[in-house]
């Protein structure tokens, strides 16, 4: 089995697919505002003047032993543990020690349980996941010393990993995105970047760092397909047919049903059911997924603000908006005006309680044809002018298919062809697309992330849709802006030793230029944009 993994994303901790997680207190069980609402939740504590309280039994626990197991993990929540991370002001040392201890615990509690919510959806992990929120950046006492902070719990996260190789994987959930950039710092100072080869094979680590490349640049467009879903307990599109055929009572026609086509098939479903039951049951499954997964938190943290998707579900917007996105327009529900991000619903959404658009059947994909040319010809403008990203869609969806085709039909018959480099998109899959690859040669690069060691089959699937979680990881680690932050001292212990001179000289900079920016019209207005930009503003 590979080694363990630390991934790093930014959003909220408590709405992650995981088996487990950490919650922050100090020795006597107070918790910050934020996380009261997850306290209240559980039924272990309450809200008061400081923030919240956990229960006598666990604060009684926490003054013994520093945690205190809030809830065990079962097949539909994680389980939670209570730690003592509050520490005397700027002990980046002991910071670091209130991590490990943390993972200690998270890796006991996991070990111990019966069953937990990775272990039961249709694409199980290759191994569990447990997520902790960056410790003493806050609350904890090291808000001045925060790039130190967390640089020591990034140490001590990868010390705990190696030092106990059965364990699960872990990831760190920065809320803040100054956090989230210092801790990507902090990996790539540690090494992280020399040892991706290693990790995902040289094939994959050279596409990811052309894919960073394009992120930095403003050019990188996520194309979420269901697959992103799955690891958040909803299902495939097979997998979704098959469950609408036991609700039909059509167990007895599921041979013939699986020779005819998918959309021909829901058909049949839709005819069986009625278009009111039908829908009831999508709803019904489709709002079941209460928690995001790590996929959809991988790509929220990109810094991208288009995307486009064939899922009904809205799981991708929640960790967009966890991630800092704002307000999020979904198309064509929504209008641009205002909208910090937008994203192209192809297939319809889940919005309000209701169904809104849903494209299913053979007729809904037709019908899309004549309705829905605006929404292909904002993909088709995305594949003209970005770099699209394909993760979890299996190409063979119609509607691309017809997109493709045009920007094709486009390409062929002008200079763009000649002057692109290379393809217009990438897609990542843990399916091996030898054949899909050929096919879409010089249009779309299919990058498979199974290798030869994962085995054929459904047995290769986990441990090569992992090593594609580790390739969306170490994608937000290097598209991170490389000035962002330096001109705050607080992130400097996040910084190597050159990157620490050269902003020390540009603090000197900024502390003489700001006196005369506003008297510098458009130059003034460059550089304080510049200037910002360094500030993580």
């Amino acid at each position: 089995m590979p080694p363990r993994h630390l991934f790093v994303t930014r959003g909220d901790l408590t709405a992650l697919h995981c088996d487990a997680w950490v919650l922050p207190t100090d020795r006597e069980g107070n918790v910050t505002a934020p996380w009261v609402p997850a306290l209240e939740a559980m039924g272990r504590g309450r809200a008061d003047a400081y923030g919240g309280r956990l229960d006598e039994a666990a604060r009684e626990d926490l003054r013994r032993d520093g945690a205190t197991v809030l809830r065990r993990p079962s097949s539909t929540e994680p389980g939670v543990v209570a730690c003592d991370t509050a520490v005397a002001h700027g002990d980046v040392a002991a910071c670091a020690a209130a991590a490990s201890t943390a993972i200690a615990r998270l890796d006991e509690l996991v070990r111990s349980a019966e069953t937990h919510p990775t272990a039961v959806i249709e694409q199980p992990r290759a191994r569990p996941l447990v997520a902790l929120p960056t410790v003493g950046v806050g609350a904890g006492g090291g808000r001045d010393v925060r790039g130190a902070v967390l640089a020591g719990q990034i140490d001590a996260a990868w010390t705990a990993l190696a030092d106990a190789p059965d364990g699960p994987d872990v990831v760190l959930v920065c809320f803040d995105r100054g956090h989230y950039a210092a801790a990507q710092r902090a990996r790539r100072a540690a090494g992280l970047g020399g040892r991706l080869p290693a990790l995902i094979g040289e094939e994959l680590d050279g596409r990811v760092r052309a894919l960073a490349q394009h992120a930095r640049n403003g050019r990188l467009v996520p194309f979420v397909g269901a697959g992103v879903s799955m690891g958040a307990g909803l299902p495939s599109w097979v997998g979704l047919l098959d469950e609408l055929i036991a609700e039909a009572g059509m167990e007895a026609d599921r041979a013939a049903l699986d020779r005819i086509d998918l959309r021909d098939r829901a058909a049949l479903i839709q005819s069986r059911l009625g278009v009111g039951e039908l829908d009831r049951i999508l709803l019904e499954r489709l709002t079941a997924a209460s928690h995001v997964a790590l996929q959809h938190q991988l790509l929220a943290s990109l810094p991208v603000m288009e995307a486009a998707t064939t899922n009904w579900d809205d799981l991708f917007e929640r960790a967009w908006r966890d991630a800092g996105a704002g307000r999020i327009a979904q198309l064509p529900e929504d209008g641009q005006a205002g909208a910090d991000h937008w994203i192209v619903k192809l297939h319809g959404t889940v919005r309000d309680g209701r169904l809104h658009n849903v494209v299913l059947t053979r007729d809904d994909y037709l019908r899309f044809g004549a309705e829905r040319n605006a929404l292909a010809g904002v993909v088709q403008a995305l594949l003209l002018t970005r770099h699209m990203l394909f993760v979890g869609f299996g190409l063979s969806d119609e509607t691309f298919h017809r997109i493709a085709h045009d920007v094709r039909q486009v390409l062929d018959t002008t200079a763009q062809m000649r002057e692109r480099d290379g393809a217009y998109a990438t897609s990542l899959s843990p399916s091996r697309h030898a054949v899909t690859a050929e096919l879409w040669k010089g249009q779309l690069d299919v990058v498979s992330t199974r290798m030869p060691e994962d085995g054929a089959g459904r047995a290769g699937t986990a441990p090569a849709a992992r090593r594609l979680e580790v390739a969306l990881d170490a994608l937000g680690m290097l598209a991170v802006d490389p000035l962002g932050h330096l001109l705050d001292p607080s992130f400097d212990g996040a910084l190597t030793q050159d990157e620490r001179l050269l902003a020390e000289t540009l603090r000197r900079f900024a502390r003489d230029a700001d006196p005369l920016l506003e008297g510098a019209g458009a130059t003034g207005r460059a550089i304080g944009r510049w200037l910002e930009r360094m500030r993580g503003s």
